[in-house]
């Protein structure tokens, strides 16, 4: 007796089946449970790679029940809303962390800043001082310069 050219196979949580696969000639999308023919070595494989089932044995996975589904996906969107509280906890953490960072180095760079600010004005200052101070001993020699030549111009003309 020689093997079938086909055989029905299963997926326990929906499939696609490839366009090379296929009986149709094109890519199929196979919902959970459904069965479809397909090439015997392919399905095969996919039994021994526990992708896909055989749905005639006699351990094939039954269908879950409409209430099951029903109570599964509850439970799914409950386990998605947790996580999703839960990622908001942690990019809130994570963004009050950032914040926190960013300002305690603004206030690093304004305190520094400040601090550069007052060494410039405080040699700017000292500078300004020592230039005064030069120009007005410059001046007082000067004056005293003049003084001087005009009491021996005087002395002269007298």
């Amino acid at each position: 007796m020689s093997k079938p050219k086909t055989k029905k196979i299963a997926f326990p949580a929906g499939g696609i089946v490839a366009r090379e696969n296929s009986l149709t000639g094109r890519q199929q999308t196979v919902p959970p449970h459904k069965a479809v023919a397909v090439p015997a070595d392919y399905a095969d494989h996919l039994i021994h790679e526990r992708v896909a089932y055989d749905p005639d044995a006699k351990d094939a996975p039954s269908k879950p029940s409409k209430v099951k589904q029903a109570t599964d996906g509850d439970q799914v969107a409950a386990d998605a809303d947790e996580r999703a509280k839960a990622a908001i906890a942690a990019a809130e953490t994570k963004a009050k962390e950032i914040t926190d960072t960013a300002e305690s180095k603004a206030i690093k760079v304004g305190e520094e800043a400040e601090a550069r600010a007052a060494e410039m004005i405080t040699s700017a200052e000292t500078r300004a001082k020592e230039i005064i101070e030069a120009a007005e001993a410059e001046a007082a020699s000067i004056v005293k310069a003049a003084e001087e030549k005009a009491k021996v111009s005087g002395q002269k003309d007298s």
